[in-house]
């Protein structure tokens, strides 16, 4: 393993010149300690962010470079004839060494994961053993079995393996005995062969998604709906739990794919989490007083089903499945069985799963980077939940104060303690996906104060609804892979609420523990509740599963309009659709004004970080399901989509409203640009192509507000919201342009990258200026402009 400071692609130059290495994987690393000639002048114990490369060789090669490793860190000693070009890669070096028993099992949660297990005396522990990923089969093959025989000797048992060439991913799943479990613990390696393997990368928890079966309320709910044409083949998927097809709110809406035959093993009691998010999608939260539905059925395919896990009963991936390859198979099942796209294929695909064990550090999860890698090779969309923290909240007042809190104040409490757990609270793999669309929860529901409370509190109350609303305190916030943008937006997840924990005498602080619960408030949902064999029972729905689901609603009744367009004249190509959808969904959303409430206890926040700060919880800002698809007399959106090779640019033209001109009127003009990027396994940037904008401010006397102009271009959505009130000078016919670049990030693009498009320009309504009108008249006449590829 090398660490290394400074120019990672001179020093990739440099390592690839030796002959007799492999290159298997680098990633990005954090507070490496300043040495050698990497101190920082002004703070000379400051740590560096750096990168780890990792080569293999045979071991002979291997102890040669470290001989030559301490040469050159005694410089008392020449190189030998042919090896001098090894002092330009040590000079970028701040170590090298082996790959040890530390390193495998640093950051991943898997030490964590280990002690709560041996705390509950569990006699077999599984874990997820990741090799490092060898191109030759033969060696993948001889690595796996010299693996499974130490897997054998420790005691334990080898139940699943995969290789995924397209993303470098070659994984074991295995149980171990407790006696090994407590070796690694105490650091007795020599005990435990396995942990010393060379040809081992990594331990991991489990990965695993699960859900508590709760015990239901018996409510239910009439789920009248809309009638559905079957014929039509679905545009949104689902993986999750199997569903209660017969449910009234599901009848002759969801195409179940049961390839395993789960179907008849599971009762109906159990079908508590697929039913709930397969409602969501098709029909949206059903306490709103109006709902749309889709018109299209939606595919599900089941990938949880009830185990009883950790002394309880949950949905979740089977315990002798690697869930990185039943998740890999369901999907390239899904995107690419001629039965299942024989007449079109999926564009959205909702994932309400989140890997509790796996928070985003510094390198993509594997599952992440399958995800990424399908939605570049199929052009479809994941929209995936950001995970959920369900813990305590403790604040520093003893019970009598506490209880005698204002609203306000305890909501400023509950920010400020979210604010001071955030590192405890990142997202969960596989949401740090660049290419997906990931989802956090806001703290809002359509019950209104219409609920029973009982002894439960609401940690956040009096909080404003819709577009106002403050994050929920369960969901798990941001930064994004390499500090972008996620999650990219946040949507209703239902009011969650908790439970003072009693004191048990005087205490100086108050625990509140939150409440899983199946009844108001939260999203209304389907479910196999209510009296016994009705089909028509409800409950209440709380989390990131629900916002994803929701999320995922609003996209397919947009890709519905799509498909519309497409059968009514106005051509949209089936490629863009995926991209277009992503676009729209965060081009929707609103920077909420209540956003102040937490900007006014991130105290420790230097100004130019706020924004940055405030997106690690709202992402662009809260999803506003009027503007997905809605129009407004005050308000223009225009959609454009294209494909860019490395070098080149699209230019967008758009029509200024005679209208506007010269007045000093609010005025706000937003850009949404959305792509999916190819990868490069193994290579710690990940994305090969980044697409830009550069926004135009000046036609329209706008300047930029909400979200980091540079948080903004660190993934594959770019949204930046410009507004204004100064009177612009312009006149009817005069072009407010966006021009769409593309360049490399990772050697050369080899396809055309596809991108999505949304521009709209919003005046306050008391104005009375016709925008959408005076634009659409102007529209009709404007082109889009390619430039070459020396445009930039």
């Amino acid at each position: 393993m090398l660490e290394i400071i400074g120019d990672v692609d001179d020093f990739y130059k440099a390592v690839s010149k030796i002959q007799g290495f492999e290159y298997l994987a680098e990633s990005d690393t954090t507070d490496i300690d300043g040495a050698g000639n990497f101190v920082d002048l002004d703070d000379p114990s400051a740590r560096f962010d750096g990168t780890l490369f990792m080569l293999a060789s045979n071991q002979d090669g291997l102890n040669d470079v470290l001989k030559l490793w301490d040469m050159y860190k005694s410089d008392t000693q020449k190189f030998p004839r042919g090896l001098t070009r090894w002092r330009n890669v040590f000079a970028r070096l701040v170590d090298l060494r082996r790959w040890s028993a530390k390193d495998r099992l640093r950051g991943t949660g898997v030490l964590e994961d280990f002690a709560a297990r041996v705390e509950e005396a569990q006699e077999s522990v599984p874990v997820e053993i990741e090799l490092w990923y060898r191109a030759a089969t033969g060696r993948r093959e001889s690595a796996e079995q010299r693996v499974r025989s130490l897997v054998e000797i420790a005691g334990g048992q080898t139940l699943a393996s995969c290789a995924i060439s397209d993303i470098g991913y070659h994984g074991i799943l295995a149980h171990l005995p407790i006696q090994a479990i407590e070796s690694i613990l105490d650091e007795r390696y020599q005990d435990v062969a396995l942990i010393r393997a060379q040809e081992i990368a990594f331990f991991r928890p489990e990965a695993q998604s699960a859900t508590p079966i709760q015990d239901l309320a018996e409510e239910t709910f009439d789920f009248s709906q809309a009638s559905r044409d079957r014929n039509l083949h679905p545009l949104v998927a689902v993986l999750d739990g199997y569903p209660l097809a017969q449910h009234e709110s599901l009848r002759d809406a969801v195409i179940v794919d049961d390839p395993d035959d789960w179907d008849p093993e599971i009762e109906a009691g159990d079908r508590q989490h697929g039913t709930a998010v397969a409602s969501l999608i098709l029909h949206g939260d059903r306490g709103e007083a109006e709902t749309e539905s889709l018109r299209r059925p939606i595919y599900v395919r089941p990938v949880l089903r009830p185990e009883e896990a950790w002394n309880s009963r949950v949905e979740r991936i089977p315990g002798d499945q690697l869930a990185i390859d039943l998740v890999h198979r369901s999907l390239v099942r899904l995107l690419s069985h001629e039965d299942l796209t024989r007449n079109g294929r999926v564009r959205l695909i909702n994932l309400s799963l989140g890997d509790a064990s796996l928070q985003l550090a510094t390198t993509l999860s594997p599952w992440a980077r399958l995800l990424d890698w399908l939605a570049y090779k199929y052009q479809v969309l994941f929209v995936i939940s950001a995970g959920n923290h369900p813990n305590c909240l403790t604040y520093p007042y003893t019970p009598d104060i506490f209880e005698a809190l204002a609203p306000e104040k305890l909501r400023q409490e509950t920010l400020r303690l979210l604010v001071a757990t955030a590192e405890r609270r990142r997202i969960l793999s596989p949401s740090e996906a660049v290419n997906g669309l990931c989802v956090g929860a806001c703290h809002d529901d359509a019950c209104g104060d219409s609920y029973i409370v009982g002894r439960r509190i609401d940690p956040l109350p009096g909080s404003a609804s819709g577009t106002e609303s403050l994050p929920s305190p369960v969901t798990a916030i941001g930064m994004g892979y390499r500090r972008s943008v996620k999650p990219d937006l946040i949507a209703p997840g239902g009011r969650t609420l908790f439970r003072q924990r009693p004191s048990g005498g005087q205490t100086l602080t108050t625990t509140l523990d939150f409440v899983p619960s199946s009844i108001a408030p939260g999203l209304l949902t389907a479910s196999p509740g209510g009296p016994p064999g009705a089909l028509n029972g409800s409950r209440h729905f709380h989390g990131t599963s629900g916002a994803a689901a929701v999320t995922s609603h609003q996209g397919g009744l947009f890709l519905e309009l799509l498909s519309e367009m497409s059968t009514n004249g106005t051509e949209v190509p089936e490629k863009y659709w995926a991209v277009l959808t992503k676009a729209a969904l965060v081009h929707s959303v609103r920077y909420p004004s209540a956003a102040q409430e937490l900007s006014d206890v991130l105290t420790d926040v230097p100004k130019t970080k706020l924004r940055e700060a405030i997106s690690r919880f709202y992402g662009f800002g809260v999803l506003d399901v009027r503007r997905v698809r809605e129009c407004a007399a005050n308000r223009a959106t225009v959609l454009g989509w294209g494909e860019l090779s490395e070098g080149e640019a699209d230019v967008f033209q758009f029509p200024l409203p005679p209208g506007l001109a010269g007045k000093t009127i609010p005025r706000r003009f937003t850009v949404t640009l959305a792509y999916f990027s190819p990868v490069v396994r193994n290579d710690r940037k990940h994305r090969a192509a980044h697409l830009y904008f550069m926004p135009s401010t000046g036609e329209l006397e706008v300047r930029r507000t909400d979200a980091d102009w540079q948080s903004v271009r660190r993934g594959t959505v770019q949204h930046e919201v410009m507004s204004g009130d100064r009177a612009a000078v312009f006149v009817d016919g005069d072009l407010i342009s966006v021009q769409v670049n593309c360049r490399a990030l990772i050697g050369k693009i080899r396809e055309p990258v596809p991108y999505g498009l949304a521009v709209s320009l919003e005046v306050s309504e008391d104005s009375r200026i016709q925008v959408y009108n005076e634009i659409a008249a102007r529209l009709r006449v404007r082109t889009r402009v390619r430039l070459g590829r020396d445009t930039e």
